[in-house]
């Protein structure tokens, strides 16, 4: 696949892995939620191979604890949650984080095995950013993430004659 180029500079965009990777100058972060172990170790390996500092809960419980226990300054830069969860649910992740880390701080990922509309719209209505459907390659997960943090990092709003205004995307589009 050849790397994207950037329509106003016509530079060539490097692929998500080393987008992942340069945007993260300081270790930070990263909270994967999944009671496989299978499942948690390639979400580490991914995230550690773009420098990230992985922190791995198994239930949403101990997830709760690991949240309300931090220092108060401390936000993750990403979590990421499965929704089948041995004793718990990802929904209950997700109903936890965003009392706690505004969306647009905190990005929520889920990967889960469900795949139903219902799913879906339950996730996203509970703050979820992101939705991967399980089974998924490493480069399916890089480039969720990094559209997920790069669309989070976007401004809202753009000049316009000299006016703020909503971008088109936000509205729905033109």
């Amino acid at each position: 696949m050849a790397p994207e180029s950037d329509a106003q500079t016509g530079e060539k965009n490097p692929n998500p892995y080393e987008r992942l990777k340069g945007r993260n100058k300081i270790r930070t972060d990263v909270v994967i939620v999944e009671d496989k172990e299978e499942d948690r170790q390639v979400l580490r390996t991914v995230m550690e191979s773009c420098g990230y500092k992985v922190v791995e809960v198994r239930d949403a419980r101990k997830f709760t604890q690991i949240i309300g226990g931090q220092k108060s300054s401390w936000i993750p830069e990403l979590i990421i949650t499965d929704l089948v969860l041995d004793g718990s649910s990802g929904y209950e992740v997700l109903r936890n984080v965003r009392p706690r880390f505004e969306e647009k701080k905190v990005p929520l990922i889920v990967v889960s095995s469900l795949s139903g509309d219902e799913d879906i719209f339950e996730a996203q209505t509970a703050g979820a950013n992101a939705f991967l459907v399980k089974p998924y390659s490493p480069q399916d997960l890089l480039d969720a993430i990094c559209s997920t943090l790069e669309n989070l990092r976007k401004p809202i709003m753009e000049r316009k004659n000299g006016l703020y205004v909503k971008r088109p995307e936000e509205e729905g589009g033109y």
